[in-house]
């Protein structure tokens, strides 16, 4: 799975500080960043390959829902699942000449068609550049040889697997909670259902007994839920680089002053 991030607002940008920072440094691998990937939204996928011809027209990092579109169906090809292909024009605008890499993906299948077998026609528009008599492939070409592959360390991206979600950890977890739960419950118990030295003729009702049980119940999902935020924020914090903690100090300092002055 691929995830293309353009550098254009503030946090973006400081993504892209952050991997060039952890780049020049002297460790062999960079430190994993922690990402959380949420959705999908919506329907899986289109049914593209019922038509005879495409018209995509995209925008800057708005052509990456077409990218994955043109991978398909260059995965198709390759395999033999389909032998037609539905001719296929790409009109994409850019604001620069170097925003055209994102089709650096796609690059094989620019490149390598045969000129009998063209199902692709790619038309480029840079907006806030002049490029006299430069084509598509001369710009792949000049752009691809700038990218930079960046080897990650693995040493983060084990953890699940040996740490709070493996069998052991879930087992101590609930031993843990069935502990603290005949704990709480015998704490309860002692301070709210009288002895049988000062017990009167009346009986303690039910509903009390069962009230005790979800007031144990709910004290220990509770603490169990702050250990594990707790637990969370730690492993968060040691795996975070420098450059992010100083980031977020950066950031909370502004917040600050910005209060002071209102």
């Amino acid at each position: 799975m691929s995830i293309p991030i353009k550098s254009e607002g503030s946090w973006t940008s400081f993504l892209s500080n952050l991997i060039q920072t952890e780049q020049k440094s002297d460790a062999d691998h960079m430190k994993c960043i922690p990402v959380a990937v949420e959705g999908p939204y919506g329907p899986a996928t289109m049914e593209f390959l019922r038509y005879d011809s495409l018209l995509l027209v995209a925008g800057g990092i708005g052509i990456t829902p077409f990218l994955s579109i043109l991978q398909e169906l260059v995965a198709a090809q390759n395999s033999g699942r389909y032998k037609f292909l539905p001719r296929m024009q790409l009109i994409f605008a850019v604001k620069k000449a170097q925003d055209i890499c994102l089709l650096n993906s796609i690059s094989p299948l620019i490149f390598n068609q045969p000129a009998e077998k063209c199902h692709l026609k790619v038309k480029v528009d840079v907006t806030q550049e002049e490029q006299s008599g430069v084509t598509v492939r001369e710009v792949l070409l000049n752009e691809s040889s700038r990218v930079q592959t960046i080897n990650f360390g693995i040493k983060s991206s084990i953890y699940p697997v040996t740490g709070l979600e493996s069998p052991l950890w879930m087992a101590a977890i609930v031993g843990i909670s069935f502990i603290l739960f005949l704990i709480f419950l015998i704490i309860f118990n002692h301070i709210f259902i009288p002895s049988q030295k000062n017990a009167t003729k009346e009986k303690t009702p039910s509903s009390v007994a069962d009230l005790l049980i979800i007031c144990s119940f709910i004290t220990v999902l509770m603490c169990i839920i702050f250990v594990a935020f707790i637990i969370k924020r730690r492993r968060l914090k040691q795996q975070s680089p420098p450059v992010f903690q100083k980031k977020r100090q950066s950031i909370g300092n502004k917040s600050n002053r910005s209060k002071g002055c209102s």
